[in-house]
């Protein structure tokens, strides 16, 4: 059978399996309750973030796996700026004077940073994005690494996490681009990493 045999045939089935899960992520979403918090909401001031400290309030989520979480800012001011900073910091990336692999940026004012997915451990990953405890790590996972660019006059940044114990991975990335169309997001992909 030739490619285009290949994959006429087989297309139907396949996407109609994708359509299944992503329809009941629909009834995921719709059931949520309070109870899906991985954790209590976590805020991060500016003076928190620049210090580079443990930020202890973080290993609220850890352990805690299949989450999507939004990072949002608590109050509009500095959006502009901030999103220049973080395309400055870009732009040294590509210089070579700036280590830190950033995500993309979409060219949206918004108070909603990131939001993004997980099926490891959250709280490993907050702290890619927050920039601290970041051990031996490279720079090269593309994170927010906020601690290295934030600046004290921007706001404190609040973390939200709901764990989605039953969703497939296939629904969580969907869950996932679903949210980031509705909250749009200033930072960050839609669709799945391509590890």
């Amino acid at each position: 059978m030739d490619l285009l045999e290949t994959i006429k045939t087989n297309y139907s089935s396949i996407a109609d399996a994708l359509i299944k899960e992503q329809t009941e992520t629909k009834g995921i979403v719709a059931n949520m309750t309070s109870e899906m918090f991985a954790a209590e909401p976590v805020v991060i001031t500016s003076e928190q973030l620049i210090s580079g400290s443990d930020l202890k309030e973080i290993e609220a989520f850890s352990r805690k796996k299949n989450c999507v979480y939004i990072i949002t800012l608590e109050n509009e001011n500095c959006i502009s700026e901030i999103k220049t900073t973080f395309e400055l910091r870009k732009k040294e990336k590509s210089k070579h004077k700036f280590q830190w692999n950033l995500p993309k940026s979409n060219g949206i004012n918004s108070c909603t940073l990131y939001v993004g997915s997980t099926q490891d451990d959250l709280a490993k990953r907050l702290y890619q994005h927050l920039g601290v405890n970041l051990g031996k790590q490279s720079g090269s996972t593309y994170a927010l690494y906020l601690s290295k660019w934030w600046k004290k006059e921007f706001p404190a940044v609040k973390i939200s996490a709901f764990q989605f114990t039953e969703a497939s991975k296939t629904q969580l990335q969907f869950i996932e681009d679903t949210f980031s169309e509705i909250l749009k997001p200033m930072f960050g992909k839609r669709g799945p990493n391509t590890k």
